[in-house]
């Protein structure tokens, strides 16, 4: 069996694996043979139907494509006799098709070797893109189009389009296909079968050789069929391509070959065929043994068919034969005795032709080669529409397009197909107000967006713009949904926006307190006998008439009933005003621009650390009530009240600092990256200065804060002249849901330095340092 009828069957059986595919999956063969630039790293456009793929192409493609190829001439090769096996494999090779000239075959020989390797190593760099991680392994098969494409635009600019350029394009397409089917076995673990059968489908030898009538209307083509079968095949195939359960491919065959051998002027035709692969390939075998008498018939179907078809043709021929040195030897014996039989076929006498092979097998592979041409024919109509997408990128922005990842570069080196982006690490920052509409609703807020938008939009708003103006500074948002705001850019800026957020917070809680008090008197009998109460207590615990143990009686009793209010009012205004914030630091996002003109314009962002800054806002309401379990025990065994001064955690177990997936934000917090981005960025700025403090060292100032754990550890971040600016103490590892494959991320929370804890921190490092 020759190279082009295995390989014949090969891409038939391919087909048919496509086929079995759709049917198992539901969809149509057409709508597989689709490339979809979706599923690529890099498209632009509008939508995926006005998609464009920017590319590259290397200022030496086409020269070293042309080095690859055959010479532009063929070359006078003297009489050769090589080895049996060698002459096997060059006449293999010269029966791809009836345009390739054995002499391009020798005189090529190295050159042959040198396009295998240039074309796995080719494949190679498109499977590594396939398997990139944001890729997708359509490029890969789209990458297979466009190195088809260019290959055959240089051949037809170097050979023209003549009857070698369709002999050298199959030859070509042969030795594609087998660097392809060995690159796969070395190098094609983990990829997937549709991308193999995509490049299979996308390697057809019509790839490079042009238009399918054109293809099948020579005598031993490689497809080995007729114009008629193909007629046929084609006319099926459209028929069942777009079919869901697939295409009877096996029935389709049969009918063409059946056809084939029935109708008069098909069957004729194959005769014809048969007889000219024959006189060809004794043709061929007396170039390589007896010298170039007949290497015009060997290597050109026109030549082929004149020898044979046209008036004098025969005669022509014969005359030939007899002419030669070497008449008497084989194989011009068995040539001759040929030339003479044709006569006698074509009338009808088929002995001569049973010893040339079967009619019905010939038949077969008639029908077979007409469905694969048709088949291949569909695949390279959808690979059109895929190579239009190709945007080439000017030269002047290539280089700067290559480095930015926005362009695929696509040469015969051994540069990978895309380059990673280099980008730039940035800060996110998300902040998650909570219970904004409740509260407003519960106070009888007029308009409860007013109350949000006074407090929360637009001061974020006003102080990002503020931000955004100072020099170096990166602050862009993102989004603004509901009753949260999103932010990327800088870390300094985010460090001042989380701040910012955090006084926020503080300033609308107190502008509800007025209308807090209005709703504790307003009608609600039980608030108002424990406000009483409560009134009360604190009355009798400033007399000095009782004694320790009345007074230690009644702490514990106010704090029963300041619990029994707060408990009261959570159940009619909610648990308070909260706002998590938290910084996240990682890969720059992506941008991606969407929209038609009937909704407008939108930018999407894609980032993963966005959505881990969103994870960092979210709170546990079963850890804090574990926490307060804890911290009212430590206040029954110290005997006082204890204020916590924390409002973030990783766990309710303050020791606790493993990593952990429940979290509590009602504060600000950044993580470790976050922190290590802040001193490599601000180093010659501000100055970081690490405390562990054990619960034992505490000052004086700082002993009503319930110090849970044994050893405390902080950061403050100072300016240049010492003052502080900001205090982070470390509070845990926490792994964030839907994120699990990051790891565990180091958490600090961020705390002001003018009130509070930090107030009072800070005041005792200046005690402690006079």
């Amino acid at each position: 069996m020759t190279t082009a009828i295995e390989t014949l069957r090969f891409r038939l059986a391919t087909h048919e694996r496509i086929s079995a595919a759709c049917a198992a999956g539901n969809i149509s063969p057409w709508a597989f043979l689709s490339f979809r630039p979706e599923k690529m790293r890099l498209r632009v456009g509008e939508s995926f139907l006005r998609s464009q793929i920017p590319v590259i192409f290397a200022d030496d493609l086409a020269d070293r494509l042309t080095a690859l190829l055959p010479p532009t001439t063929t070359p006078a090769t003297p009489p050769i006799v090589p080895d049996k096996e060698g002459l096997k494999r060059l006449i293999a090779l010269a029966q791809i098709d009836a345009d390739i000239d054995v002499r391009d075959v020798i005189a090529w020989g190295p050159g042959a070797d040198a396009f295998l390797r240039a074309m796995s190593a080719m494949y190679l760099r498109f499977f590594n893109e396939a398997r990139a991680p944001g890729s997708g392994e359509e490029t890969a098969a789209f990458f297979q189009l466009v190195a088809a494409s260019s290959l055959r635009n240089v051949m037809a600019h170097t050979l023209g389009t003549n009857d070698r350029f369709l002999g050298l394009a199959a030859l070509l397409a042969s030795l594609s296909d087998r660097a392809l089917s060995a690159t796969v076995q070395s190098s094609g673990d983990g990829l997937s079968g549709r991308l193999g059968l995509l490049m299979v489908a996308a390697c057809s030898p019509l790839s490079l050789m042009g238009t399918a009538d054109a293809v099948v209307a020579r005598p031993g083509n490689v497809y080995r069929t007729l114009p008629a079968a193909f007629a046929q095949a084609r006319d099926a195939v459209r028929a069942q391509i777009d079919r869901p359960r697939g295409l009877n491919i096996p029935m389709i065959c049969a009918q063409v070959s059946a056809q084939t051998q029935t109708e008069p002027g098909r069957r004729r035709d194959l005769i014809r065929t048969i007889v000219a692969e024959a006189v060809r390939d004794l043709s061929i075998l007396s170039t390589l043994t007896q010298g170039t008498e007949l290497a015009d018939i060997a290597g050109r179907s026109e030549a082929l068919v004149d020898a044979l078809y046209s008036p004098l043709g025969k005669e022509k021929l014969q005359a030939r034969l007899q002419r030669h040195p070497r008449a008497g030897q084989e194989p011009l014996v068995r040539l001759s005795v040929l030339v003479d039989s044709i006569g006698a076929i074509l009338a009808g006498d088929l002995e001569p032709l049973q010893r040339l092979g079967s009619i019905e097998q010939r038949a077969d592979l008639a029908a077979q080669g007409a469905v694969l041409l048709a088949l291949d024919e569909v695949a390279l109509e959808r690979a059109s529409a895929a190579l239009d997408t190709v945007r080439p990128v000017a030269d002047e922005d290539a280089a700067d397009a290559r480095a930015q990842g926005k362009a695929y570069r696509f040469s015969l080196d051994d540069e990978p197909l895309y380059l990673l982006p280099q980008r730039r690490d940035e800060a996110f920052l998300f902040a998650d107000m909570k219970d904004f509409t409740k509260r407003t609703a519960a106070i009888r807020e007029e308009a409860m967006g007013d109350f949000p938008k006074a407090h929360f939009y637009e001061p974020i708003l006003g102080h990002t713009a503020h931000l955004a103006r100072q020099p170096q500074a990166r602050v862009s948002v993102i989004n603004l949904l509901g009753d949260a705001v999103a932010t990327r850019g800088d870390i300094v800026s985010h460090i001042a926006m989380a701040v910012e957020c955090r006084r926020l917070v503080d300033e609308a809680a107190a502008d509800l307190h007025a209308a807090e008090q209005a709703l504790r008197h307003g009608g609600d009998d039980i608030l108002d006998d424990i406000t009483r109460e409560i009134t009360k207590t604190q009355n009798t615990m400033r007399s000095l008439a009782i004694d320790s143990a009345e007074r230690q009686g009644l702490e514990v009793h106010l704090r029963q009933l300041q619990a029994g209010r707060a408990e009261r009012l959570h159940k009619t205004i909610g648990a308070g005003l909260e706002a998590g914030v938290f910084i996240t630091w990682g890969r720059e996002a992506n941008v991606i621009e969407v929209g038609f003109p009937e909704v407008g314009d939108w930018k999407v962002v894609i980032a993963e650390q966005l959505n881990a800054a969103a994870r960092g806002t979210s709170r546990s309401a079963s850890l804090v009530t574990e926490r307060n379990t804890i911290r009212v025990r430590d206040e029954a065994r110290l005997g006082r009240a204890l204020i916590d001064p924390f409002f973030v955690h990783t766990s309710a177990d303050p020791e606790d600092v493993t990593p952990t997936t429940t979290f509590h934000n009602a504060g600000a917090a950044l993580t470790g990256d976050a922190l290590q981005a802040l001193q490599a960025g601000a180093r010659a700025q501000l100055r970081f200065q690490p405390y562990t403090v054990p619960r034992t060292s505490m000052p004086q100032s700082l002993q009503g804060y319930w110090w849970a754990r044994s050893v405390e550890n902080f950061m403050v971040i100072s300016d240049a002249d010492g003052v502080a600016l900001h205090l982070l103490r470390f509070t845990g590892r926490t792994v964030f849901r839907g994120l699990e494959q990051a790891g565990p991320t180091d958490v600090w929370e961020l705390m002001l330095v003018d009130r509070g804890v930090g107030r009072d921190f800070i005041e005792g490092l200046r005690h402690a340092a006079r």
